[in-house]
């Protein structure tokens, strides 16, 4: 394995405790100022090529881990470890398809070794158990593949509900998969009336910049209050 992944194995959590445990979580990130970006999406949205392309963004002004979670492989970290340093494996091994809030600790107590102040947690693709457990994180968004459909967030409410952002991928094929992103817009305002929308290609760039602008000053307004 990479000298720079660690593995870790996590167990299944306790769901009448991981809400309590995950507010903990966030006053302890907070009073340590660090920022956790809890980064959710369905499988093949395009979440690994979007923190790959957000990270050298961060890397300018802050210390940034990555919290990569899956069921066995370490493909994404080994992906993630070419622009980040600081890597952190979840396996879950297919028993609970979920990080919760004791997990997300595990990790970011490895991050806070190496003086990370800034971790990116790349949740599992499973839309509905991804939403349901509180990870503890300061910030969630959803990525959302062109490819999926405008009505995504009609079929998945509670996971649009709690996002702080949207980061629909795959834009520089929309045209060709029939994507409208007025009406992905419109469904999304039904569900959450101010998570922002913010249309991306990690193939071309477009978009990346503004997307890491917006979420540098979210991380500066969370350092300062």
């Amino acid at each position: 394995m990479n000298n720079h992944i660690k593995l870790i194995e996590l167990e299944e959590a306790d769901s009448l405790k991981n809400d309590e445990e995950a507010n903990e979580l966030r006053t302890q990130l907070k009073d340590m100022g660090i920022f956790m970006l809890n980064v959710m999406g369905a499988p093949g949205s395009g979440k690994t090529e979007l923190i790959h392309r957000t990270v050298p963004y961060l890397s300018n002004e802050y210390r940034v881990g990555c919290l990569c979670t899956d069921l066995d492989t370490t493909n994404d970290a080994y992906r993630l470890s070419e622009v980040c340093s600081h890597i952190i494996q979840f396996h879950t091994g297919g028993m609970w398809p979920y990080v919760a809030a004791e997990g997300s600790r595990l990790g970011l107590m490895e991050m806070i070794a190496e003086d990370v102040n800034v971790a990116i947690l790349e949740n599992l693709g499973v839309l509905i158990s991804a939403a349901a457990w509180d990870t503890g994180a300061t910030m969630n968004i959803v990525v959302l593949s062109a490819a999926d459909g405008s009505d995504v967030p009609l079929k998945y409410p509670y996971m649009f509900a709690i996002c702080d952002a949207v980061i629909v991928t795959g834009m520089d094929f929309a045209n060709m998969t029939g994507f409208d992103l007025n009406r992905c817009h419109a469904s999304l305002r039904s569900i959450n009336e101010s998570a922002p929308i913010f249309p991306v290609s990690s193939r071309t760039g477009q978009g990346i910049g503004e997307w890491s602008a917006w979420l540098m000053h979210r991380i500066r307004l969370y350092n300062v209050m």
